[in-house]
This record gives structure tokens, sequence and C-alpha cells, in this order.
């Protein structure tokens, strides 16, 4: 990680090495080879084998932890090498475990930056809203008309039932605040993680000629418009386009988290799983591995829940 900005910044590089494309290739062909010699009864044939050594080598994947963004890059500079595209820019971002070196940043679960002396939000039922988490445009200011009313936007929501948009709360933040700050929530708090920076582009419009190179790639379209927390740039819709009208401006997005018990390097700051078996029950998580996308109007937040 390096400072810059604000928020710290993704060393792509450092990434590049750690996970570098023509080893994990490598790697998951000769884990599929010895598979096949172990037990050659669960393959068929050849394109059995080939089929297998697809399925475990590098594409594209929600944007999580830093092998994944690293390998994203990394393919998408193969895969777009020489080619002209149209793009918008967007910053993405990976995680780093626990609370970060400054409240404001964003992040997901833990304890939002905000007052102490604020009321809680709560559901209908007057139960407390969880703290999803927080994003911060201060890098990334959003081409929004009329602007966004504050550099810090906190996201509240029932977990539970995350598909009813009565169901989320969002609050506005000044970057200069300096009042005391909240120092436990109250009810479920998420397992805290903090987000480390990487500003890059989503793929806005695409040359039909390009399409059918494109799709030889597993889940290309992870590829194109980039799915997990982001900022700007356009939305990576799960289940199809739900824009909520003309007039919003698609402003970022809050992704789900989930880490394999085995995963190498799940944080940024962190070469192991830390203070979890590797389950995904206490981090943020909409649906099924979903997303939370939000729009900006000029008047409030429009958000909309898909998942898998």
């Amino acid at each position: 990680m390096t400072n810059s900005c604000f928020h710290q910044v993704f060393d792509l590089q450092h990434w590049i090495q750690v996970f570098p494309l023509d080893r994990l290739r490598r790697e998951a062909r000769e884990f599929v080879v010895e598979r096949h010699r172990t037990s050659p009864e669960n393959y068929s044939d050849e394109t059995d084998v080939e089929r297998h050594v697809e399925l475990m080598s590098p594409q594209g994947t929600t944007l999580v932890g830093p092998e994944d963004l690293a390998v994203v890059e990394q393919l998408r500079q193969e895969l777009f090498a020489g080619k002209q595209i149209e793009t918008a820019p967007t910053a993405v971002f990976v995680f780093a475990h626990g609370e970060p070196p400054d409240r404001r940043m964003t992040k997901l679960g833990g304890l939002p930056f905000r007052s102490a002396d604020k009321a809680w939000p709560c559901d209908n039922r007057g139960q407390p809203l969880i703290f999803a988490g927080q994003l911060n445009f201060i890098d990334i200011p959003a081409a929004a008309d009329p602007p966004l009313p504050a550099d810090i936007l906190l996201v509240f929501a029932d977990l539970d039932d995350p598909f009813d948009a009565r169901n989320l709360r969002f609050e506005w933040v000044e970057m200069d605040f300096t009042g005391p700050l909240i120092q436990q929530a109250p009810g479920h708090v998420l397992e805290a993680l903090f987000g480390v920076m990487h500003k890059t582009w989503d793929v806005a419009a695409l040359d039909e000629a390009d399409v059918d190179q494109i799709e030889q790639y597993r889940r290309y379209w992870l590829l194109l418009e980039l799915e997990g927390t982001k900022i700007a740039g356009c939305p990576s819709w799960i289940q199809g386009d739900e824009t909520p009208d003309d007039d919003s401006l698609f402003i970022g997005s809050l992704g789900s988290i989930s880490r394999a018990p085995d995963q190498r390097w799940p944080w940024v700051n962190a070469e192991k799983l830390i203070g979890d078996s590797g389950g995904d029950e206490n981090w943020l998580m909409w649906g099924d591995m979903g997303c939370l996308y939000l729009f900006w109007n000029g008047r409030e937040v429009l958000p909309v829940v898909q998942c898998y």
C-alpha cells in the first residue's frame, strides 16, 4: 500500500508480481493434471480435463481482495491490448482487515464516521439497522449536477430483507466534522474492513467485432464493468439494467464480501484470514453475493439491490 490523496492506494504492480497470470494458469493445469492422475475415473476424456483446467484458471470475478484485482487487471490488459474501447473512469476498492487509520475512509462494517450525539437509525419496528458501510468521494469527485450534499455517504440496512428500499437509510456527513464520534453501535456490528483504492475504468461501449473474442474468457462480463465496492463508472448489473430513471446518476456500489478459508492474501494487510474461520456470516452480504447500486437524482439517493 502507498499513501496518495486521502485513501490508501492499491499497488497494482506489486500484487501482479505476487499473483502473475502465467503462474496461476500453470498452477491450475498442474492441479488438474495431478487430479486426473490420481482420480482418472472423474474424467471421461481429454475434453473433460481441459474443461476442468478452464474452470480452475484465472477468470473474471467480483473484487474483494488483492488477488481478485490483480487477476482482473491482468486479464483486461491481455484482452483489450490494441483495441479501441470507450471507457468510463471509476475507482474500485479491495479491502484491508480492521478499522481504518482514519474513520472517514471508505469502509464496510465496523463503526461509521458519525456523531456520537445523533440517534441511531432504526427500522419501522424501532429495531436498529446495521451499518453496512460508507463511501468517501473525496478522491473521486462525482460528476453530479447538482453536486452531492457531502463527501461521505453512510449506508444502513436490514440485511435480512435488503431488497425493500424502505429498509435502507442514507446519511451524508461532511469530511470536516470534528465532534465526538460514536464508539459503540447498537445491535449487530459487521466485521470491519476498509477500502484500498484503485483508479481504473469500466468499458462504456464495445465494438461488436470484439465480442466473440471477449466471450472466450470465463465470466467475461466481470472484465467489462467491474463488480464490487466502487465509485463512479458503470454499474455491473447482476440481473439486468434497473437504472431508476433517466435523470439519475450512478455514483457507486457496495459489494458483498466472501473469502474462502484457504484464500491467499484475503485482505491487503493480511496473508491469512484474521479472526474468522472463513465463513461469510459476519461480512457484508446482500442476499446471495449481491450488490447495492446507488444512484443520485439531485435530491435523494436511489438504491437498487440485486443478487445471484
